[in-house]
């Protein structure tokens, strides 16, 4: 009896060092909105109060010591050198810079080869600005002052705005731009002779705030002509950033829509109350609640509030113009009551001041997509948003000859028996296998975890089916039969 009792004992210990061999966590993506770097509050509610977003690490830059500069926030890589082709140049001659860019270039000893630089997107070049700051709206290598000619990067030209890779669609004649001594966003002839900074891919999928995709899937010549995308560069063809989900937007049914690419919650009715100024729409927006603007979410007042500048240019679809929103599906422009109604091709205010000047405020055009200053004291539109807990379905299916059971933390699934739960979207899922005697545990269907007992996984706006393989493992069972004989 106690022969049989010690073999049982040496049987669990081998299974609990094949488990321990196997559970390793895979990592997840969390994909956020950054903090604009505000941080002195003007008025109550504002985004120097609030601060809503992924917070700036500290350091924000590394210089890699190879001509490059490293981006803590987004996992971008920067060349260094701001005045690589010591002039401005129109934005034809940037984007073929950049594609022959390689080792040795500029400063440069990284070992990149032609291909792998680009004239950023609209919304890299734009991840750059600082609202701390000006003059420029910039910060230096750690991040707690603005930056310098020389720091972050070298010989920059605060004076000048730098081109983008992404066209304005409704003028194709025009590209985006960032003024960086102001931190506007707004457009520019494509003829006209501009800085460029160039930028190549770090790791999206373990950064802290991965830049968005801007959407945009056409390319067009220097004089605004359509024209095939194959080698150009342009924001059109390589479609850099995170990808948008399929829906993009959800209406709640509520009065509210949710937009699945940020995770924020906005006001369907984007027009509910007349232009106020900005601090009296501060105020009306911080007292919003449910019965106003056709809300029954439960709402309360201090749930809404007034997007900060980086908030509110989530929205934007650089596919589109006039509004630059997308439907609901995200396969097209806005079309009433899909996924809001009332939205004015317009500006917007938002609750960002303009460290330059105090009496000014950051807005967006939902228009032509350019983010510009209104004086406080003028009236404008504003669209509320609020923080919540989105939640979709994920799925797991067991599969393969063997038997075993997946269990979820947070708790939720136990499968076989209860496959699926809802979960916070974007939040982290651990799933765990647990293989039943006479089985081994073979693999997950998602790549990243393998065979790893243990696999994270990050709710997505789609429901997703996880499958976890177990297999009959005779070599176990011929153990147990052996030390149980024995």
């Amino acid at each position: 009896m106690m022969r049989r009792q010690r073999s049982i004992q040496i049987v669990f210990f081998l299974l609990a060092v094949i488990c321990l061999f196997f559970n390793s966590p895979a990592f997840g993506l969390e994909k956020l909105i950054p903090q604009t770097g505000q941080e002195v509050s003007y008025d109550d509610g504002d985004d120097g109060d609030l601060k809503k977003g992924v917070e700036l690490p500290t350091p924000r830059f590394v210089d890699n010591d190879d001509g490059t500069i490293f981006d803590r926030l987004t996992n971008l890589v920067w060349l260094r050198n701001a005045d690589c082709m010591e002039r401005a140049v129109n934005w034809q001659e940037a984007l073929d810079k950049a594609l022959l860019l390689e080792n040795g270039e500029c400063g440069l000893s990284d070992g990149s080869s032609k291909g792998e630089w680009r004239l950023p997107n609209i919304r890299e070049l734009d991840s750059l600005v600082h609202e701390g700051y000006h003059s420029p709206a910039l910060s230096n290598t750690f991040g707690d002052q603005a930056a310098t000619e020389s720091d972050p990067f070298l010989n920059f030209d605060f004076s000048g705005t730098h081109w983008s890779s992404t066209t304005q669609v409704n003028n194709p004649a025009y590209a985006f731009v960032v003024d960086y001594e102001r931190g506007n966003v707004k457009t520019n002839l494509k003829m006209s002779k501009r800085f460029a900074l160039f930028v190549r891919d770090g790791e999206l999928e373990t950064a802290k705030a991965p830049v968005f995709a801007t959407h945009q899937t056409k390319c067009y010549n220097i004089i605004g002509g359509l024209k095939p995308c194959a080698g150009t560069g342009q924001d059109g063809e390589l479609q850099k950033g995170h990808s948008w989900p399929v829906p993009r937007f959800s209406d709640n049914g509520d009065g509210t829509i949710t937009d699945y690419l940020s995770g924020l919650i906005w006001l369907k009715n984007s027009n509910c109350f007349p232009t106020e100024t900005w601090s009296e729409a501060l105020t009306t927006v911080n007292n919003l609640k449910e019965g106003q603007c056709n809300l029954s979410d439960d709402s309360t007042s201090g749930d809404w509030r007034m997007p900060n500048r980086k908030e509110l240019y989530s929205l934007i679809d650089f596919n589109s113009s006039y509004p630059a929103i997308s439907n609901s599906k995200g396969d097209g422009r806005w079309l009433v009551n899909d996924p809001f109604y009332n939205v004015r091709s317009l500006s917007y205010l938002s609750s960002t001041t303009y460290d330059g000047d105090t009496s000014y405020a950051r807005t967006v055009h939902i228009g032509n997509s350019e983010v510009e200053l209104a004086e406080k004291t003028t009236t404008g539109y504003f669209w509320p948003v609020r923080d919540g807990e989105i939640t979709k379905k994920l799925k797991v299916a067991v599969r393969g000859e063997g038997k075993g059971r997946v269990v979820s933390t947070p708790a939720g699934i136990d499968c076989p028996g209860n496959c699926s739960a809802p979960f916070n979207y974007l939040s982290t899922v651990e799933l765990t296998a647990n293989p039943s005697p006479g089985s081994r545990f073979d693999h997950w269907s998602v790549a990243e975890c393998g065979r790893k007992e243990t696999c994270q996984v990050i709710v997505q706006g789609q429901t997703q089916t996880i499958k976890a393989y177990f297999e009959e493992s005779p070599e176990i069972m011929g153990w147990l039969m052996l030390l149980l004989f024995k």
